[in-house]
């Protein structure tokens, strides 16, 4: 709030005469802004809080800044300075300068960052060095640097190394800072550089420093310069080689997620290797490291069944290497059966161009059943061969596979949820950080739709006027490689009778023995000769194994695998030829015409987005995004501009058109058009079908996680009065806009639901925009004690139960104190212990995972959560014995005790003494 104007010039003088008299308390001293009154200086923030309660005016240290006091004064006519400390200053940059110097003259890449200042507890001057290209991460995080701070007649001196990464990945900076530990003795530094080293956690950042305090900096500044250059020489040298390590050993354990956009002709090599000329357009593989994920995604010109999906997932294998062309197509022959015939457009020009090749090895394949489309999770794939994966894909692909323990959903919690999108459509679960939110939302989901998929329509099948057998050719007779569409030959065989039956236009799947042991074409009879029955090979598949087959219902029981394949021709019942159409894919059949084709559709019955500060319009429902365009031929780039749908925008189609499916309405609402035109006949049968048969809708759903982060009533514009119920389509109130960029119709079917979350230490509900509160139900999510209870508590093993009963009644006497300190919104949340429920066995194995979460994510929390109130911060952890206490008073004020400071048994007896206080 602004300072109140009943604060005079005379009430300034008169502060200032008791500050004369009294002082300036320690916690009110200036840090450089000063009021100048008869050459003396005073702090402005004090003089104005001094005056305030001379002028009688209730106000707060916290309720105006420095800038707003400084500018109050001077419009009162008082002098007003600000002070820097030009010695800091000097000796900051001649030590930086000095060892730029002296670091480049033993071979190191060095070079200024930058000189600045903060003002925290007195006035600070830092120094930053650039770190080296190689180590690829950015100064912002990590860096080594001087600062300077000056007192009144002395100063401290301190070189050290940062690491700061942003608050979602604050686990990062212990994770690097403990992997320095196992590279670094921090001891026998300390004795090389003439000073202890330190290693310091704050909330955000980390820091190993090592600190010297000069009486009089001015008369050794020399001094001074001297030791902060080979201190830093010291520092340098010995963390530097540590940085590398380190960070290699992170970056080797979190796996970066790339796609393959590839068009193989069969499946067979997908998940088996990545390879490409070692050329520019592909140096990018040259990032892959071991570890990594892969998703492989298949164009427009693969398989047909499989096109423009994503079909699985796959780990990459040791690191990029690069061979040549020979090993490269000793592979793919190993792999592909046919590859000189599959790639021959490689041999053509690939392999008379390039040499060299990357090759990547892969491992783990993991098939995304049923294969997930690109245009259900809005992937636009570009012109090119290999790509980094979008935060988005990995979201979308990934979604639903949350890492916490599996905990029912509470028994009445669904028909709640239920019974508030039949009345709203769509709710926000909210409450304090770690209630489950997320977890829920996700739960429920996968409760009301298992799979994640709406199969809707009646299956292709296999006609029946036509008889289908299995065919075994044998690679000791016939050689693979001659295996191609259009081979014909005569076979016959010892089961004379499945020869005399067959007729022409019947249909044989090709079994092709070791070591392929799988079906592998289609052929047709195209008549019969003294020798046997004659077969054309009509399609090249990649079919079931043996093993396969051998394994699953119905065609295990069928007389080819009973006999174990020995013979040439055997007869399949239609049953079991539709089984191994279906391990096929209906749509390689399609061109064959052997099928009856059926009008199934699956549609992906949930969409995943987090909301943020910079989440627009555009990005959710609609709009103009720029693409890069390069011509297979020239190799030239165009950007080409073109309307591209969100999130919002492609789960109401696929809602839409489901439901247009389920009702047996045989239109579809497309990525390039607006909402298709309907006859009256059409509506009504739609209407009726929602009227008579809602539980049968097939239901889909919308998460946004933390919604409140967004600007709503600009991610959803206009849209956010169709949200209505009654103005959805199909309804009594129908409200049909027009969308102001691609001008198509669009509207919000009825079988479509939004579940946002909603973490209300970050934002109030009260403060939500209006029109959102009034359009959305709520449920709010608090600690549930009880959860704990049933899931670790009463599951622990005998030695355990007692620890878990100390953890939750702490957590629960910890939630007390932040309501009456802070208010009930700031709790902290059950879902923090849940990761206890993978240690309900060992004692020591459950305090080590519980020491983690307190002192890692509980603490770090409460220090920020009063960040500017430590007194509060006190209360909310005081215990009566300041041993057993998880914080300690100084001249400083308030600091949280390290992890370090606790054995097992003294980190039970702080939670214990925190129980204890609170039942007192």
């Amino acid at each position: 709030m602004p300072i109140p104007d009943g604060i005079t010039r005379e009430h300034v003088l008169k502060a200032i005469d008791e500050i004369n008299r009294e002082g300036v308390p320690p916690k009110h001293q200036a840090q450089n802004t000063f009021l100048v009154v008869e050459g003396k200086k005073y702090p402005v923030k004090y003089v104005v809080l001094k005056a305030a309660k001379v002028a009688g005016v209730d106000l707060s240290i916290k309720e105006f800044t420095t800038l707003e006091a400084k500018n109050y004064l001077k419009r009162l006519g008082f002098n007003i300075v600000r002070e820097e400390w030009k010695l800091g200053i000097r000796i900051l940059s001649k030590a930086g300068e000095g060892f730029i110097k002296r670091a480049s003259e033993e071979g190191f890449n060095v070079s200024m960052n930058q000189l600045g200042y903060f003002s925290k507890k007195g006035h600070t001057i830092y120094y930053k060095l650039k770190l080296p290209p190689e180590l690829n991460i950015s100064s912002k995080l990590v860096h080594f640097e001087w600062l300077a701070r000056p007192e009144e007649e002395s100063a401290q001196f301190m070189v050290g190394l940062h690491l700061e990464f942003p608050r979602e990945q604050r686990k990062l900076n212990r994770k690097l800072a403990d992997l320095l530990l196992e590279y670094v003795d921090l001891d026998k530094l300390g004795k090389r550089v003439g000073a202890p080293v330190v290693r310091e956690d704050k909330i955000v950042f980390t820091w190993f420093t090592a600190s010297k305090m000069y009486e009089s900096p001015a008369d050794t500044e020399e001094e001074i310069i001297e030791w902060l250059v080979t201190s830093m020489l010291e520092f340098y040298k010995t963390f530097l080689p540590a940085l590398k390590d380190a960070l290699d050993k992170i970056k080797k354990h979190e796996p970066s997620y790339w796609v393959e956009i590839a068009s193989p002709p069969t499946m067979d090599y997908v998940g088996k290797l990545i390879w490409a000329p070692k050329g520019k357009r592909w140096k990018i593989i040259e990032e892959v490291k071991e570890g990594d994920v892969v998703y492989h995604y298949i164009t427009s010109k693969g398989p047909s069944e499989y096109q423009k999906k994503f079909v699985g997932k796959s780990k990459v294998k040791g690191f990029p290497k690069v061979v040549k062309k020979e090993e490269i197509k000793e592979r793919l022959q190993s792999i592909v059966s046919s590859w000189d015939e599959h790639y021959s457009e490689f041999t053509d020009t690939w392999f008379s161009r390039y040499n060299e090749f990357y090759l990547l090895e892969l491992e783990d394949f993991e098939p995304f059943e049923p294969p997930i489309s690109a245009s259900e999770i809005g992937f636009k794939a570009p012109q090119s061969y290999f790509i980094r994966a979008p935060s988005e894909i990995i979201k979308a692909l990934d979604v639903g596979k949350f890492s916490e323990s599996e905990v029912i959903i509470p028994p009445k919690m669904p028909s709640k949820i239920d019974n508030l999108l039949a009345r709203k459509g769509q709710l926000i679960l909210y409450g304090p950080p770690g209630t489950g939110k997320t977890w829920l939302a996700s739960k429920y989901i996968r409760h009301k739709v298992p799979n994640g998929i709406h199969s809707l329509g009646k299956d292709s099948s296999l006609r029946e006027d036509i008889k289908y057998y299995l065919l075994v050719m044998s690679t000791a007779k016939y050689d693979p490689s001659q295996i191609k569409e259009g081979l014909e030959e005569v076979f016959s065989g010892k089961l004379l009778h499945a020869f005399e039956e067959i007729e022409e236009g019947d249909i044989a799947f090709v079994y092709l023995t070791h070591p392929y042991k799988r079906v592998t074409a289609i052929a047709r009879c195209t008549g019969k000769t003294e020798e046997g029955a004659k077969f054309k090979i009509i399609k090249l598949v990649n079919g079931p194994t043996y093993d396969e087959m051998k394994r699953e219902e119905p065609i295990s029981d069928s007389l080819a695998v009973r006999t174990m394949l020995r013979g040439t021709l055997f007869p399949l019942s239609h049953e079991e030829a539709q089984w191994i159409a279906s391990k096929i894919g209906f749509d390689a059949l399609k061109p064959l015409g052997v099928l009856d084709e059926g009008t199934k559709r699956e549609f992906k019955a949930f969409e995943f987005v987090t909301f943020h500060p910079a989440f627009s319009y555009e990005d959710f429902v609609e709009g103009i995004k720029p693409e890069t365009y390069e011509d297979p031929e020239t190799g030239k780039k165009e950007l080409l501009f073109k309307v591209e749908e969100g999130v919002f925008k492609r789960i109401s189609r696929n809602a839409y058109n489901a439901l247009l499916a389920w009702a047996g309405v045989e239109k579809e609402w497309t990525e390039n058009t607006g909402l298709p035109s309907l006859s009256k006949d059409e509506i009504e049968r739609i209407k009726r079908k929602i009227k008579n048969e809602a539980e049968g809708m097939p239901k889909f759903y919308l998460i946004i996680d933390e919604i409140n982060r967004g600007d709503i009533p600009k991610i959803f514009g206009e849209l956010i009065t169709l949200l209505e119920t009654d103005k959805r389509l199909f309804m009594d109130n129908e409200t049909v806009t027009t969308l102001p960029y691609s001008k198509k119709r669009f509207g919000v079917p009825p079988n479509l639901h939004i579940i946002g979350t909603m973490n209300t230490s970050d934002r109030s509900i009260a403060l939500m925009d209006v029109a959102l509160r009034r359009r959305f139900g709520f449920i709010e999510m608090m600690p549930d004690y009880t959860v704990l209870k049933e899931h670790i508590i009463d599951n622990a093993s005998e030695e355990v139960k007692p620890l878990a009963g100390i953890a939750v009644s702490a957590l629960k006497a910890l939630n007390k104190r932040i309501k009456r300190e802070y208010d009930r919104d700031h709790q902290i949340g059950h879902s923090y212990y849940f990761r206890l429920n993978d240690h309900l066995n060992s004692r020591e194995e459950f305090l080590k995972e519980l020491k983690i979460i307190w002192f890692h994510e509980i603490l770090p929390l409460l220090q920020e959560y009063f960040y500017d109130s430590p007194e509060k911060l006190e209360r909310v952890l005081k215990s009566k014995n300041s041993e057993n206490s998880f914080i300690r008073s100084s001249e400083d004020g308030i600091e949280l005790k390290s992890e370090d400071e606790f054995t097992d048994d003294s980190f039970l007896e702080a939670l214990k003494a925190l129980i204890e206080a609170e039942r007192e």
